[in-house]
């Protein structure tokens, strides 16, 4: 003999004897039609079923159009800033210095803006197709510099290997024979480190730890930071010396790892060339 101890019981062993369309039927009839998807939920169904690497405009989500090169990474990054709000962080004045560096298409600059309407912003992007779209997406915004430029250890031409945006990098970070060099502009980061920085954004692609390691007498400017550490493979690994250098310069540390793989004793995945990627979240106490 079956008990119902409550409503919500009763309710689930009904639709467990009910198949799906007709529980789905009962449930317009107990609550009336279905809302209305709002634009939002329609664009971001729109984006969601369109092959990938496709362009288009996003016209609804961040209440301007938006030109991006790849609507499912546009919808990655999306979900990351403005959803999940994984680079937000509490300013300590109303005008926040922040320093993007790997900016793509300038989605995050956006999102800053969205929190900080008076933040400082200087985006750097070596990409050339990424800056177009960048300078395009953020036509218009005040207190924001955008530069042509990735970040290293010296200002002067580098050879840049351009895949969009899933990361380009520099060849000497990784180099593969499937991407065609292009000459790119580099600037030293740590010119830019002479005042107090509230953030800093570094996803430069395997160059991470050079840069910092060039910028370690400097890196006490920096309030918060935020970085991706990418490992290529059949490259050394240096994650020691990246936490070596944080540490030095009195950073708290928390990461974790980006698309774990489940079992890496058997496969780790391989993504543009990396076998692991580690996002780090810097912070002071």
């Amino acid at each position: 003999m079956v008990k119902f101890t409550g409503m919500e019981s009763f309710k689930s062993i009904v639709r467990s004897l009910c198949p799906p369309l007709i529980w789905k039927g009962m449930g317009r009839l107990r609550h009336g039609p279905e809302p209305e998807p709002t634009p939002q939920e329609i664009e971001f169904a729109r984006l969601r079923h369109m092959p990938g690497a496709t362009p288009t405009v996003v016209e609804t989500l961040l209440g301007h159009p938006f030109h991006t090169a790849d609507a499912h990474l546009f919808l990655a990054v999306y979900v990351g800033c403005f959803k999940e709000n994984t680079y937000r962080f509490e300013a300590q004045r109303p005008d926040p210095l922040i320093i993007d560096g790997g900016a793509n298409e300038g989605i995050t600059v956006r999102y800053w803006k969205s929190l900080f309407p008076s933040a400082r912003i200087v985006a750097f992007e070596p990409d050339p197709v990424c800056f177009a779209l960048l300078r395009e997406n953020c036509a218009g915004l005040k207190d924001v510099e955008l530069h042509p430029a990735g970040l290293w250890t010296a200002n002067g031409p580098m050879s840049f290997k351009p895949v969009g945006g899933l990361g380009g990098h520099l060849t000497c970070c990784c180099p593969r024979d499937d991407v065609a060099d292009v000459k790119v502009e580099m600037v030293r980061l740590r010119d830019y480190l002479a005042e107090p920085v509230d953030f800093l954004k570094l996803d430069i692609e395997g160059a991470e730890i050079d840069v910092l390691q060039d910028c370690a007498d400097r890196l006490h400017f920096i309030d918060k930071m935020y970085l991706e550490y990418h490992s290529f493979i059949r490259q050394e690994q240096k994650l020691a010396a990246l936490f070596g250098v944080l540490e030095s310069a009195g950073f708290r540390i928390h990461a974790h790892a980006e698309s774990p793989a489940a079992r890496p004793f058997l496969a780790r995945p391989v993504v543009n060339n990396k076998d692991f990627r580690l996002n780090v979240f810097c912070f002071r106490e």
